[in-house]
């Protein structure tokens, strides 16, 4: 009896035993199962094979022939070369960018370095000045159109040169509102340079660049025009010039002109700058009373 209970008690210690093992070694069959490709795991040989050769043909992609660095990936802006679509494209940046309702002044200052008289206009003793500042009130309506438009010229000492006012008649008297309803506002913000290029077509040379100023992304535009014989300047009989540059700068975002420069090179090889005009251009809900008081005068 007692050796019967001996063999039963072996017995079932055995199989608890036998029962721990199994238990124990299951995880570790999991994982070899999973190693071998034997369950349904997630990930697979196939799998891994198809992102690792999308990826080296992405990088060869970006590749540049010919070296061996992998270009970062940037996209480039418009910025063609062609003189007629840099013109088209920087008027369609000034509409839609700086003509908007309210009030808009463009203010444009010029400066000569050359040692010339200011010139005078035989019929009316107006003078005209070398050095100056050309101011621009333009009142933009609703409708994108012009109610007035306020022009002053001042010498560098402050003094007024010349004043005239466009006015359709809705806040003052209409005055030559006939050449307010045709006027371009792109030709208040010196694009007639480009559109005298263009008609000059194929006699001066014209360079078209691009370059970062201050932050600011810049297309530049120049003419150069080569005489066979040494010429005067601008009233400088003995300049004896053989080649005019003159480059204007135009901002990329906005389409305005920034600054326009004219550099002259002389028969001995020597090269200075003949002239700078800088512009800008500001939008305000309200103007100076000066300038009010300026137009009220003259729209009485």
């Amino acid at each position: 009896m007692i050796r019967r209970n001996l063999i039963t008690l072996t017995i079932l210690i055995l199989a608890v035993a036998t029962l721990i093992v199994l238990v124990i070694n299951k995880p570790f069959e999991s994982v070899t199962a999973s190693v071998n490709g034997e369950s349904t795991a997630d990930v697979s040989p196939t799998v891994i094979s198809t992102v690792t050769e999308e990826k080296i043909s992405t990088v060869t992609e970006n590749v540049n022939p010919g070296t061996s660095s992998i270009e970062p990936n940037i996209v480039e802006k418009e910025e063609p070369t062609d003189l007629v679509t840099v013109r088209d494209l920087l008027r369609e940046k000034i509409n839609g960018t700086l003509l908007k309702p309210g009030w808009v002044e463009i203010r444009k200052e010029n400066i000569s370095f050359l040692e010339v008289e200011n010139a005078v206009v035989p019929e009316t003793g107006q003078v005209i000045y070398e050095d100056y500042v050309l101011s621009h009130w333009v009142l933009v309506n609703e409708e994108l159109g012009f109610d007035v438009v306020y022009t002053q010229g001042k010498n560098t000492n402050g003094e007024e040169y010349y004043s005239a006012l466009l006015s359709n008649g809705k806040q003052w008297k209409e005055i030559n509102s006939d050449q307010l309803n045709t006027l371009d506002f792109p030709f208040l913000v010196e694009m007639k340079f480009l559109d005298d290029l263009i008609s000059l077509a194929n006699s001066s040379g014209t360079n078209v660049d691009y370059l970062n100023e201050d932050g600011v992304r810049i297309v530049t535009v120049t003419s150069i025009l080569q005489f066979p014989s040494p010429m005067p300047f601008n009233g400088w009989e003995e300049a004896n010039m053989v080649k005019l540059e003159t480059t204007h700068y135009y901002n990329w975002e906005t389409g305005h002109l920034i600054r326009s420069e004219e550099w002259i090179t002389r028969d001995d090889g020597s090269r200075m700058q003949a002239n700078l005009r800088t512009l800008k251009v500001s939008q305000a809900e309200e103007i100076s009373q000066d300038v009010i008081q300026n137009i009220n005068n003259l729209g009485k």
